[in-house]
């Protein structure tokens, strides 16, 4: 597979965009040129913040216990789907099959909480069902044990060892996916010859007077200050450019 450097900038999904991507990589010197990749294969790909709620318990893992309060986490908002998650799940440890089996189906067999083996979430409403219906002391126990730490309003400022857990892979940040493939900047070396297509050296030529409109088109700025306005009419970059300011009081007085 050829490989590309495309450390320049992130990919566009308009070609114009990515034209104006290019010129700026020509104007400061650098041998690029316009091709179409992957959003995924690129260096630094569009990215979106995943909405923690769209993805489910499955994809979290026990991260660590300590003692707390239910009250007390529920007070805590900074994180609400990991406060969620708290009061709601706890961690166990079982063979692969009934984990998958739960993570499938969503039914619980004992060999869920063997003790010992992998390690994966359940939530505790679907624990205190199961538990109640079996017929030994112990289970019935643990029953009870779940529902006055986590449903029984009468123990909420009592202190219970809780499960708090994190994202299995540990990124809130996904590489976003696209039906087609994006326009993205290629870094060559100083004396690799770019291969441009003709329709892109078309656009591109197209484009310049666009270009020039855009960059000598007056751009208006308001600051509205407490006893006066500034309005700035400006043509051209800060640097190079050329400004006119007025200044407008909003109080007039003769003294």
């Amino acid at each position: 597979m050829k490989k590309f450097n495309t450390h320049w900038s992130s990919p566009h999904t308009n070609i114009f965009a990515g034209l104006m991507s290019l010129r700026q990589a020509l104007a400061s010197g650098q041998n690029a040129e316009l091709i179409r990749l992957n959003n995924e294969d690129c260096q630094h790909p569009i990215l979106y913040k995943e909405d923690p709620k769209a993805v489910d318990f499955r994809a979290y893992k026990f991260n660590i216990g300590f003692p707390s309060t239910y009250n007390k986490i529920l007070a805590d908002t900074s994180t609400p789907w990991n406060q969620e998650l708290t009061l709601n799940y706890t961690s166990v440890y079982g063979t692969q099959e009934a984990m998958e089996t739960y993570y499938k189906t969503g039914v619980l067999s004992l060999d869920n909480s063997k003790g010992m083996g992998r390690n994966h979430l359940v939530k505790v409403d679907d624990l205190i069902e199961f538990y109640s219906k079996q017929p030994d002391a112990w289970s019935k126990g643990r029953a009870t044990q779940l529902y006055s730490q986590y449903r029984d309003p009468a123990t909420r400022d009592k202190q219970f060892f809780y499960d708090f857990f994190s994202k299995e892979h540990g990124n809130e940040w996904q590489v976003r996916k696209f039906k087609h493939k994006l326009w993205v900047v290629n870094m060559l070396d100083d004396k690799q010859p770019r291969v441009t297509p003709l329709a892109l050296r078309i656009l591109n030529i197209l484009i310049e007077p666009l270009m020039f409109i855009m960059k000598y088109t007056p751009r208006k700025d308001v600051l509205n200050m407490k006893e006066y306005k500034l309005t700035t009419y400006r043509v051209g970059g800060i640097t190079n450019g050329f400004s006119i300011q007025f200044h407008t009081p909003k109080k007039f007085s003769f003294k």
